[in-house]
């Protein structure tokens, strides 16, 4: 009975946790979107960036084989599928190749892409790029958890880009995000289809499945290299 009381505590201390968690990250959505608005007057504007990949097995080529049986026991190339959402601009996908490593060198490439893209979106609004700028991603030490987005978001600092930087992770497990939210749109849509068989038909299949929400423009696009 102790030992199942003592479980339960801390899976109650868990839960709470991850509810915490989620409110800040709602808070952060709402902040970033207030600061990305024409004539934004706010004194301590930011910008918030998720970066999250989908499940690997949903990006199989070929995928959906009228007799899967007879592809059961081969190896099929496992394509990667990497989401950011810039709140209150955009949210961009990148389609890789399978030989594409999925480190923290394809997590900097993202973001760097993603900054370029989210200052030249807010010079069109007459804005700066906000000082203050918030990443979330998976915990994980293989991408984002690690010494070399460390480093990377210190250059961001030094070379003033931004004055301040910070990343998070949300609690093990119950972690689940809008990005998740439309990663799940995107694997139904392809369990639908038949064939998919290199990159450009994945794009062609993203483009079809998701669409503009709360005002952030969709990007779909092929990176060849990190």
């Amino acid at each position: 009975m102790d030992e199942r009381a003592n479980a339960d505590a801390e899976y109650k201390a868990h839960l709470k946790g991850v509810f915490a968690m989620r409110r800040v990250d709602m808070r952060f959505s709402q902040m970033s979107a207030a600061s990305c608005e024409p004539g934004c007057t706010l004194p301590n504007r930011c910008l918030h960036i998720r970066i999250d990949g989908l499940d690997q097995a949903k990006g199989r080529c070929p995928r959906n084989l009228e007799n899967s049986k007879e592809w059961s026991t081969l190896w099929r190339p496992q394509l990667h599928i990497v989401g950011v959402t810039v709140e209150g601009l955009f949210e961009q996908y990148w389609v890789m190749d399978s030989d594409v490593p999925k480190d923290s060198n394809m997590e900097c490439t993202c973001l760097s892409l993603a900054l370029d893209k989210a200052k030249n979106l807010l010079a069109q609004k007459g804005l700066r790029l906000p000082e203050f700028i918030s990443i979330k991603y998976d915990n994980t030490r293989r991408e984002g958890k690690n010494q070399h987005v460390a480093k990377w978001m210190s250059w961001i600092q030094h070379t003033g880009i931004a004055r301040q930087v910070q990343d998070v992770s949300g609690e093990p497990g119950h972690a689940h995000d809008p990005l998740d939210r439309r990663f799940s749109v995107v694997s139904d849509n392809l369990a639908q289809m038949q064939g998919p068989a290199d990159p450009h038909d994945f794009v062609i299949a993203l483009r079809q499945s998701l669409h503009e929400v709360r005002g952030r423009k969709v990007r779909i696009d092929i990176l060849n290299g990190t």
